[in-house]
C-alpha cells in the first residue's frame, strides 16, 4: 500500500511472518475476555495490546507486562481470572 507522508510517497507493508502472527493470537482470548467487560480493547501493530481502564488507556509489548499491570489493579485480575476458571 502506498500512501503520502509530508508530500512524500511511502510504501507501508504489513508483517506477516510467523513470529507476528503467533504473538498476535496470543492475545486472543485475553482481547476476548475484555471485550465482553466492555474495557475497548484493541491490537495496535505488530503485537500490542491496548485497553481504556477508567479512562486511561494502557498499552502492553506482551503478555509478561499484561501480567504484572494486574497484579496492581484487583478489578481487571479478577476479570481474567473469572474467564480461565470457566475454560478448565
Amino acid at each position: 500500500m502506498q500512501v503520502t507522508y509530508k508530500g512524500r510517497p511511502i510504501r507501508i507493508t504489513p508483517d506477516f511472518s510467523p513470529e507476528t502472527m503467533k504473538a498476535r493470537r496470543a492475545w486472543t482470548d485475553v482481547i476476548q475476555t475484555l471485550r465482553e467487560h466492555k474495557c475497548q480493547p484493541r491490537l495496535l501493530y505488530p503485537a500490542k495490546l491496548s485497553i481504556t481502564i477508567d479512562g486511561e488507556t494502557k498499552v502492553f509489548h506482551d503478555k509478561t507486562k499484561f501480567t504484572q499491570y494486574l497484579s496492581t489493579n484487583p478489578a481487571l485480575q479478577r476479570i481474567i481470572t473469572e474467564k480461565k476458571q470457566y475454560k478448565d
